[in-house]
């Protein structure tokens, strides 16, 4: 995918007066919409698995204690009818992995492009950076810290400060939401349920928390190590990001409604039928 993705952001750039930030711009811009069908259908799995904790929890604690493999065997297949009935497989598990692939494509188109300039004396011939304008405020996007002078190394930091930022502000965002999520999901569950409840949801949040925390020390180390483009795509991105945060928000509120308004709840009842 990176040469497909690199001749987009070369042409584009090309098409709009040879500026290298309108064409990150774009560029970031198109392929984040064409990957939101994906981000979107991860984004329902976890809505989904989040809403049937209460109901999930519900059949553990029918089969506390009974350890023996029928009562196991019972309880995995009444799990197993329960993401059936709302229609959760596989695939918006392996939904998040299809990303990758993208991600890594851009990263290394933008990373690469830098060094497309044509060698004197060679066969080679791509001459892309040559033909673009990579300057933005005095900082060239197609240099490092140490490839301009002070304005190179200031507007570095301001992008590493920028990102750093966005991100941080895109991880307290996601965690309010989760909060609110998980108050509003908890609102019909006992007390005594919503204790266990909550201890295993802040183990996961715990784990989640450090890798997410992880990942924008990673992202700041490469602003501030690669080209100076690298940090305006993921700066770009970042907001973004938020964006398609909030407006999926609001239809995952939608959706929530709509899945406590449905007829069809999975109840648990004393004989071991359900509904």
């Amino acid at each position: 995918f990176i040469f497909p993705v690199a001749w987009l952001l070369f042409a584009i750039s090309k098409l709009c007066g040879g500026y290298y930030i309108i064409g990150l711009l774009i560029t970031t811009i198109l392929v984040r919409t064409i990957g939101w069908p994906i981000y979107a259908k991860s984004n329902d799995m976890t809505l989904k698995m989040n809403a049937l904790q209460p109901e999930l929890q519900k059949i553990q604690e029918k089969y506390a204690g009974r350890n023996d493999p029928d009562s196991q065997r019972m309880m995995q297949m009444e799990q197993a009818q329960l993401y059936k009935k709302h229609k959760i497989g596989i695939g918006g598990c392996l939904a998040p992995f299809i990303q990758f692939p993208i991600f890594m494509a851009v990263y290394n188109a933008i990373s690469r492009l830098p060094y497309t300039k044509a060698i004197s004396g060679s066969n080679y011939t791509l001459n892309w950076a040559n033909e673009l304008n990579g300057n933005l405020f005095g900082v060239n996007l197609f240099e490092d810290r140490n490839g301009g002078g002070v304005n190179q190394l200031v507007g570095v930091i301001i992008l590493v400060l920028l990102v750093v930022g966005t991100q941080v502000l895109s991880q307290q965002l996601t965690q309010l939401r989760q909060k609110k999520n998980q108050e509003k999901q908890q609102e019909d569950i006992p007390a005594y349920r919503r204790q266990s409840y909550n201890q295993t949801q802040n183990q996961t949040q715990s784990t989640m928390k450090f890798m997410l925390w992880f990942m924008i020390f990673m992202m700041g180390s490469f602003v501030w190590t690669s080209k100076a483009g690298l940090g305006v795509y993921w700066f770009i991105g970042n907001i973004y990001s938020m964006v398609q945060m909030i407006i999926n928000n609001k239809n995952n509120n939608k959706k929530l409604e709509q899945m406590k308004n449905k007829d069809s709840v999975y109840t648990i009842y004393s004989n071991g039928k359900n509904r």
